[in-house]
């Protein structure tokens, strides 16, 4: 499961076995709510929301670097006709390059955190699982997290 390598120290080690071990959230979505405190369950959702929000906002930052990339066709044929010949190359090489920076963006984000819809999905279980923890607690139904 953990391959340790013959140069590797044994606190490196244990620092990677500590890592895969205080994933919460991963033994949340594995076993469930009742490993955990409401506090706990807080915390987590807390840390998932800051996640969320700067996934989020690096992918429309990677979606507008795509879309605007585009916008260099419509102005390399602008700068055609108008006669700046010299600065067409600029505007033909860059526009490839921009488009790919923004689609290895986004895909490294899709590739780490996975799809939008399974990310609001763990917001969701995780709403629910301190909703629950607050209802065993005597709060009503109607509190709002």
């Amino acid at each position: 499961m953990f391959p340790f390598k013959k140069n590797s120290s044994v606190d490196q080690f244990s620092e990677i076995l500590e890592q895969e071990v205080q994933d919460d959230l991963a033994m949340f979505l594995e076993f469930g709510e009742e490993y955990f405190s409401l506090e706990e369950l807080e915390n987590l959702y807390a840390l998932w929301e800051q996640e969320y929000q700067l996934t989020e906002r690096l992918r429309s930052r990677f979606v507008l670097l795509c879309t605007s990339s585009f916008m260099l066709i419509p102005l390399s044929g602008l700068i055609a006709i108008l006669g700046y010949n010299i600065y067409l190359p600029i505007f033909i090489i860059c526009f490839p390059i921009i488009f790919l920076i923004g689609l290895a963006g986004f895909l490294v984000l899709y590739f780490k955190f996975g799809k939008v819809t399974s990310q609001e999905n763990v917001g969701r279980r995780l709403k629910f699982a301190i909703r629950n923890k607050l209802q065993r607690r005597g709060f009503s139904k109607d509190f709002e997290i």
